[in-house]
């Protein structure tokens, strides 16, 4: 944008915190948006991509005042390097010694080079995963076997279990606002490593035992060869074999089921439209059941190609294609034959088109 704005700014921050230093603003003077859009956009495009959005209010008063201020431009986003090396030596040494070791990966790990860095962390051990919802697809289809589901919201999937029953969670890329630890961290006391950009949001139920601080990208090259050909203990891999096993009875239950006068079961809908869209298909899911059944039953093999909000206030602006900054995909593909609503419901009687394949 060059020269005359006249607009007012109002940022939403769907997060537990606001960002201190862009504070929300409404119908300010036109003269003062010159410093007001800076920081947001920066904030909005650097290391809390995923959990930060802005809204444009345009108050007609403000609409037509004129003004001779400019956008700032936002600062660009400064490179990281990785944690300490003895901070992901010691973190190495405690994933080597647990039990029933899992990653909790969560939307931070959804960029390029820290979703290609943790793929390659995961080829050279077995490490299990769990996704948030807004994690879905850093697992790709070739690593399929390492992941144990997606969790948020509701404390009752096979992930849910195999984070319940872990002595060792290593949280990769992680934002409370995601799943909030009150509601899966239920044993505070045991290991855990936080991996991030950011440091860790301490809290009752998220007390990280050890943080490793920096790029999670290089975090994550340095850590995979202290763990290249680490294999989990053999009562741990029964534990991720059997939860694996229940994630895929779920989905096959669904997809048997009988259709009734009630219409389809959403969760058979969502293997539907899987079948029917490729890998670099993005997918947009607004709030409620829709959230909660595609997070949970459909698969995505590409970070940030199953798109979900991290708070109801996206719903309230009515605008799917307001996701932060950063957390688009590039040359975006849509689905051939959307599912799009506020709820499942009103798509009971929902069918592929003939000759749909």
């Amino acid at each position: 944008m060059r020269g005359r704005i006249d607009i007012s700014m109002s940022w939403t921050v769907p997060t537990q915190q606001q960002c201190m230093r862009c504070p929300p603003v409404q119908a300010v003077l036109p003269t003062q948006e010159g410093t007001r859009i800076g920081c947001p956009s920066s904030c909005a495009c650097g290391y809390r991509c995923g959990t930060l959005a802005a809204a444009v209010i345009v108050p007609s008063d403000v609409a037509a005042a004129p003004t001779t201020a400019t956008i700032s431009r936002p600062a660009p986003v400064p490179s990281l390097g990785s944690a300490t090396a003895d901070h992901v030596e010691h973190a190495a040494e405690l994933i080597r010694q647990a039990r029933n070791p899992v990653l909790f990966v969560g939307v931070r790990a959804g960029d390029p080079a820290s979703c290609a860095a943790l793929r390659a962390l995961l080829a050279v051990t077995d490490l299990p995963v769990v996704e948030t919802f807004q994690a879905a697809g850093v697992v790709s289809r070739a690593l399929e076997d390492r992941f144990v589901g997606r969790v948020g919201l509701f404390r009752n999937q096979p992930g849910d279990i195999l984070v319940a029953d872990a002595d060792v969670i290593v949280t990769v890329g992680y934002d409370a606002v995601e799943y909030d630890p009150r509601l899966w961290n239920t044993a505070p006391g045991r290991t855990l490593l936080h991996l991030d950009e950011l440091p860790a949001d301490i809290d009752v139920h998220y007390q990280p035992t050890l943080e490793l601080p920096g790029d999670i990208a290089a975090t994550l090259t340095d850590l995979a060869p202290r763990l290249a050909g680490w294999r989990l203990p053999d009562a741990a891999a029964a534990t991720v074999a059997e939860q694996r096993s229940a994630l895929a009875a779920i989905d096959e239950q669904a997809r048997n089921q009988p259709e009734t006068k009630l219409g389809l079961n959403p969760a058979a809908l969502c293997l539907k439209i899987r079948e029917l869209v490729d890998d670099d298909a993005t997918i947009a899911c607004d709030v409620g059941s829709n959230y909660i059944f595609m997070g949970r039953h459909f698969r995505a093999y590409q970070p940030r190609r199953l798109c979900s909000p991290t708070d109801s206030r996206l719903l309230v602006l009515r605008c799917h294609g307001a996701w932060p900054p950063r957390w688009c995909a590039p040359a975006p593909r849509w689905c051939r034959y959307p599912a799009t609503a506020d709820s499942f419901s009103a798509h009971r009687n929902w069918r592929p088109p003939l000759g749909s394949g």
